[in-house]
């Protein structure tokens, strides 16, 4: 089913450290996301991170119950006051991987004053290496 990668962009799981493979996720952290079916979310351990589909939103909590019964599970972030409970059916997949600095750094790019002078830098750039070229094989045709 694939991964997804998503920029965290609120501080609902930027808690104290645990002891999880997935730790704390920092605001403006890029998370990896592993899609999985239905029937392996009856795997998901307390402790685990799962992304779930919030009003078409993705929100990553922590697991703290799983309930294989009823097919779904308690979830919480490690900075919120509140828990919620999530159907497997609502499930999108579970966290793999946390990258805060690359994260932070992707966000500070899509900044919008930032991403139009990117985006002006290589236009120029490109109209110039254009025009270098265009140069290069008059000069060619001149010379033969």
């Amino acid at each position: 089913r694939g991964t997804d990668f998503r920029i965290i962009v609120t501080d609902s799981m930027d808690g104290e450290e645990t002891d999880f493979e997935i730790s704390t996720i920092p605001v403006d952290s890029l998370v990896t996301v592993k899609h999985l079916d239905i029937y392996e979310f009856d795997d998901g351990k307390v402790g685990d991170v799962i992304a779930y589909d919030f009003n078409g939103r993705m929100i990553v909590h922590r697991v703290i119950q799983n309930d294989f019964e009823n097919n779904h599970f308690l979830l919480k972030g490690d900075n919120a006051n509140s828990t919620e409970y999530i159907d497997y059916d609502d499930c999108i997949g579970t966290v793999v991987n946390v990258m805060p600095t690359l994260g932070k750094f992707l966000s500070f790019l899509k900044d919008g004053p930032i991403f139009i002078a990117i985006i002006v830098l290589c236009t120029i750039g490109i109209v110039l290496g254009t025009i270098s070229i265009l140069n290069i094989l008059k000069e060619k045709e001149r010379i033969e």
